[in-house]
Order: structure tokens, then C-alpha cells, then sequence
């Protein structure tokens, strides 16, 4: 089994939505788990092209999920 690195101030993690866009239905609720992330351990959150577009595109885009 290989085990990633673990995470240290100012790695940069990604995000996406492989199975439903709760980021892009509820953005306010992103944003304030995002700022806590790199608030509280120091990492950068980068949101993959698609993660933030609204519910019904992710469903209707299976292709550009898994491309994220």
C-alpha cells in the first residue's frame, strides 16, 4: 500500500463534486468550511473547474465530474 505524505501548513488541497454540487447550492456553507480549513490547519483550498456549479449540472455532466 503506498501512504501519501501527510498534509503540512501550505499544501494545497483540491476540491470537487463527484456525485452532487452541495457547494454550488449552498455557496455560503462552502465558503465558511473553506475559510475554516485554512484558518485552522493552514492549507490551500483550490476548487476544481466544475465543483462549484449548481446541482443540476453536475448531475447532467458525468464526463466533467470525472475529469475534475
Amino acid at each position: 500500500m503506498i501512504k501519501p505524505a501527510r498534509l503540512v501548513t501550505g499544501d494545497r488541497i483540491a476540491v470537487i463534486s463527484p456525485s452532487w454540487g452541495g457547494p454550488g447550492c449552498f455557496p455560503d456553507r462552502y465558503q465558511a468550511g473553506k475559510a475554516f480549513i485554512e484558518r485552522q490547519f493552514g492549507l490551500e483550498i483550490v476548487a476544481m473547474p466544475h465543483a462549484l456549479k449548481p446541482a443540476s449540472w453536475i448531475a447532467n455532466n458525468p464526463q466533467a465530474r470525472a475529469d475534475d
